[in-house]
């Protein structure tokens, strides 16, 4: 659907999955947008949690040169 999809994790666990769309049909970026909130888990990001925990994350970790690093404390 429209908009952007963000994964809130603090170190390596997801804390919530935040789903940004506009309320005006242009880009999520400025303007007004809603806001839904998802837990980890839930039905409708299940495939996109798993490809970002289970394959995601590895590959930017290893495109950074920071595999077995600790990852930061909060970010998206």
């Amino acid at each position: 659907s429209e908009g952007e999809v963000r994964m809130l994790m603090v170190k390596d666990k997801l804390h919530v999955i935040i789903h940004k769309k506009p309320e005006s049909g242009l880009s999520a970026v400025g303007g007004m947008s809603k806001y839904s909130y998802f837990n980890p888990g839930s039905a409708e990001y299940a495939d996109l949690e798993r490809k970002f925990l289970g394959e995601d994350i590895p590959q930017l970790q290893k495109a950074l040169g920071i595999e077995g690093e600790p990852l930061p404390l909060l970010w998206t």
